[in-house]
């Protein structure tokens, strides 16, 4: 016994209106993701959703022969920067950056401190990290410390560091590379050879430079590729917002009572007075 054809059709369209009619009512459940959104303002830095990095406790010693803590540095705006000594790529541009960012800003850069927190401080020996500083711009001071006080630093400004899979040996292929390596002789000895075989290997971390006020409060965050000039801008509006002196020390209004500066009018001289009759 054959159906009609008429009341297939009929019944199939009812299905599929049925569905559809459905899928339009049928509340929609939002995408999951494991990782929140980052967004970039305009003026490249990134929402931090009103975290207060830096804030939480960490105490470090500092190559200026200080310790550094949450809140060293209290007369000046900071620029902190976490990596190591051995990265080949990603710290070189970040701390090139920096360095970049103090030459723009010129007499200004005296009224920022830049600090590099080592991620590797089984490797990254005080002598070492001023070695490496000697690089870069002549402002910055570098902090480390044990694991624990390193680890309390990354927690503050919740930075990831993480030590990367050693890579596979590669055999060796000419006599040349088989031949064992000299031995060790006293004028051989230096920082670098204490901690070479402790950690071998890369570090995977983030990547980002953080700008404090001077009470240590965060005031931007920026990848780690953001250019200098970008980063002097910013810092230069910084620091034009709380009416900092110029570095020629001529005085400025108090904050408290600051008022926009109009555009300086060139000097004229004054009329010479009559002579007397």
């Amino acid at each position: 016994m054959s159906k009609n054809p008429t009341t297939i059709i009929i019944i199939v369209a009812i299905i599929l209106a049925a569905v559809i009619g459905f899928m339009m009512i049928a509340p929609s459940q939002p995408e999951q993701t494991m990782v929140e959104e980052t967004i970039t303002p305009p003026d490249g830095g990134i929402e931090t959703g009103g975290i207060e990095l830096g804030a939480a406790p960490y105490a470090l010693s500092g190559t200026n022969g200080e310790m550094i803590t949450e809140k060293s540095f209290p007369d000046k705006y900071k620029l902190f920067y976490f990596g190591f000594t051995r990265c080949p790529d990603v710290c070189p541009v970040g701390m090139g950056n920096i360095t970049a960012a103090m030459t723009a800003l010129g007499a200004d850069a005296d009224k920022v401190q830049p600090i590099f927190i080592t991620v590797d401080p089984a490797y990254d020996t005080l002598q070492i990290v001023q070695e490496y500083l000697a690089a870069f711009d002549k402002h910055f001071v570098g902090a480390t410390g044990t694991a624990e006080q390193i680890k309390a630093a990354q927690d503050s400004f919740r930075v990831y560091a993480s030590q990367a899979e050693p890579p596979a040996a590669v055999e060796a292929t000419t006599p040349e590379q088989t031949q064992p390596a000299p031995p060790a002789t006293e004028h051989t000895h230096d920082a670098h050879a204490d901690h070479a075989a402790v950690s071998t290997g890369m570090i995977n971390h983030s990547d980002y430079i953080y700008l404090m006020d001077k009470s240590g409060k965060l005031l931007n965050v920026f990848p780690g590729n953001t250019d200098g000039q970008t980063l002097a801008s910013n810092m230069q509006t910084v620091l034009a917002a709380e009416m900092i002196p110029p570095a020629d020390g001529m005085p400025t209004a108090p904050v408290e009572t600051a008022v926009p500066v109009p555009d300086a009018i060139p000097a004229t001289p004054e009329a010479a007075p009559a002579p007397a009759e």
